[in-house]
């Protein structure tokens, strides 16, 4: 862990008042605890691949700079997308860029294509929580896990569908280049290329024709005479 020294981002931001309870973010990966960031250690946390930054994360699709969890001077914590190229997502809905978006207890937060889950915990609210859980009948105990199992599909979901918008757009501009390089060749490549499409499909064709062929024997086979029977044919007299 850095110490991030840019404040120019977040002139808002104010180290957190160090009497109030607990406020931590718990790092999972693959269903295991991994890591727990103490977010009243400093009023800015960022999250990207820079070395400079806060909490260094690897995968290649976080950016250099990706988000930041930010306090203000009221105590309250804020994440903020930093312009990311593949998003930062809060319980499956993908942030406004440069807009701060304020965290809750147990909101779920995921950068890029990582499959790590960082999520967030403040002690008063998870003391509330357990205390209101010891009290669940198994009826209400039920329905909560069902009701957390459908939360978690419905994020994926959504997660997923917002990755499919990206990948989308990715395609349409490649094609977009794509176009533009296709005008920039020269009539004999063109012609280069059709001569490649039109042996393919002559050789494929001709595959086919072998394989419907083979076929054709194996379903109505010829029966090979013997030589009796073909001087039949040829004298006309019986082959006894």
């Amino acid at each position: 862990m850095t110490e991030y020294t840019d404040d120019s981002d977040f002139p808002w931001a104010c180290k957190p008042r160090q009497d109030e309870e607990a406020t931590e973010i718990r790092v999972y990966k693959e269903g295991h605890k991994i890591d727990t960031i103490n977010l009243l250690e400093r009023a800015i946390h960022v999250f990207g691949r820079l070395d400079t930054c806060t909490h260094h994360l690897e995968h290649p699709s976080i950016s250099r700079r990706h988000a930041a969890i930010v306090c203000d001077e009221e105590g309250t914590f804020y994440i903020v997308d930093m312009d990311s190229a593949h998003g930062t997502f809060v319980d499956g809905t993908r942030l406004r860029p440069r807009k701060r978006s304020k965290i809750k207890h147990k909101d779920r937060i995921t950068f890029g294509g990582s499959t790590r889950n960082f999520k967030v915990f403040f002690a008063k609210d998870e003391k509330e929580e357990k205390e209101q859980i010891a009290k669940e009948t198994p009826e209400e105990w039920a329905a909560r896990r069902l009701a957390m199992k459908e939360k978690k599909e419905a994020e994926a979901a959504q997660k997923k569908a917002a990755n499919g918008k990206e990948e989308a757009k990715d395609g349409a501009e490649e094609g977009e280049e794509g176009e533009a390089g296709d005008k920039q060749k020269t009539n004999k490549e063109k012609k280069k290329e059709a001569r490649k499409k039109a042996n393919k499909r002559y050789w494929q064709g001709l595959k086919e024709e072998q394989k419907a062929n083979k076929k054709r024997k194996q379903l109505y086979p010829v029966k090979k005479k013997t030589d009796a029977q073909r001087m039949s044919d040829l004298c006309g007299q019986p082959s006894w």
